[in-house]
């Protein structure tokens, strides 16, 4: 993109590639003020060097965003004593791409880390367990005190069992296999039942039997996903409901499957925030316990298993239904045929 303006600001010369960016007709932009035809470059990293640039006669190279056509440019300014030269390239490709490699990276560093400290866990759960397990056997310890180590041996199996969870989460089998789903999910309902309780969550299940065909570790992560921000959605007192129901695809009525629907009664999400939901990193949530990584993965996992996700809410039915659809095995056995022949 290639543009000109004179020492008075004024628009002397824009090309073809500039008229087709900005949407403007060359009899609109020639002899107009730069300023008045783009106001939204005011106050911001352009107008500062194109100034500069002007004041000081020197040349300048540097990357912006640009809000108003929500594009990257690599620019630079060639000014002299009647003009200044802007020579502006579309990088927003280029950007993009190295956010994803960003994104990734960081994505590949949380799960390395989260599965060593899982693995760092069972160390010392291990040992508190062995020890628990002594102390049980003294009997002259009181009833009391023997009623107060069951306890706390059920507690340690339950985080004995998260750990094991969370690295079978980033340790996945390396071939699919039939996954029940209601088993699935039942499952998955057992690793929050503290909070459940602890938040008087009431969890209503309607399950039809199905079957799919993947990766039951990254399934179970894409619901518990799911179903974590559901808790955290809820007030106390709150109700979530589950239902896993073989369904058709609603962009392919043909292909069969099952759908899962997660809907709680929570506040909702707003309507400006429902386009960024699968965005890494986006969260309503505060810092504190929200990442914005939850739904990416669960769309991540959704597509690698032929499937889609999406969220229906509302702020003023206060509801919000994460639908979650999957091939059934039949359906991903057959398109595997179809495939190979």
């Amino acid at each position: 993109m290639f543009t000109v303006l004179d020492r008075n600001w004024k628009i002397v010369y824009v090309n073809a590639q500039a008229i087709r960016l900005t949407g403007k007709t060359r009899e609109a932009l020639a002899g107009t003020e730069y300023w008045s035809a783009f106001p939204e470059t005011l106050g911001t990293k352009f107008e500062e060097a194109y100034r500069r640039a002007m004041q000081t006669q020197k040349a300048e190279a540097f990357e912006a965003f640009d809000p108003s056509l929500r594009k990257w440019f690599s620019l630079r300014l060639y000014p002299s004593l009647e003009s200044l030269t802007i020579f502006a390239r579309d990088i927003t490709e280029i950007k993009q791409a190295q956010e994803a490699l960003v994104r990734t990276e960081k994505l590949a560093a949380a799960g390395r880390m989260v599965a060593a400290i899982a693995h760092e866990i069972n160390n010392p759960l291990e040992a508190v367990t062995n020890l628990i397990w002594i102390a049980r056997k003294d009997s002259s310890a009181s009833e009391s005190v023997q009623r107060n180590l069951a306890t706390a041996d059920e507690e340690l199996k339950r985080v004995a069992h998260i750990a094991k969870q969370t690295l079978g989460f980033y340790r996945n089998s390396t071939a699919p296999e039939t996954v029940q789903l209601t088993d699935l999910m039942d499952r998955v309902l057992d690793l929050y039942t503290s909070r459940l309780v602890r938040k008087r969550i009431s969890v209503s299940k309607r399950y039809e039997d199905s079957a799919v065909f993947g990766y039951g570790g990254e399934l179970q992560q894409l619901f518990s996903n799911l179903f974590v921000n559901a808790i955290d959605a809820v007030q106390d007192g709150g109700k979530v409901t589950v239902k896993v129901a073989q369904a058709h695809d609603w962009k392919h009525a043909d292909a069969l499957g099952v759908r899962v629907d997660m809907t709680d009664n929570g506040c909702g999400i707003p309507a400006r925030n429902l386009g960024n939901l699968f965005e890494p990193f986006f969260t309503t949530k505060p810092s504190s316990t929200g990442t914005g990584l939850g739904l990416w993965v669960a769309k991540r996992i959704a597509e690698k298993h032929g499937g889609w996700i999406r969220v229906r809410s509302s702020t003023s039915r206060h509801y919000t239904v994460a639908s979650v659809f999957l091939p059934a095995q039949s359906e991903v056995h057959t398109r595997g045929r179809a495939a190979v022949g």
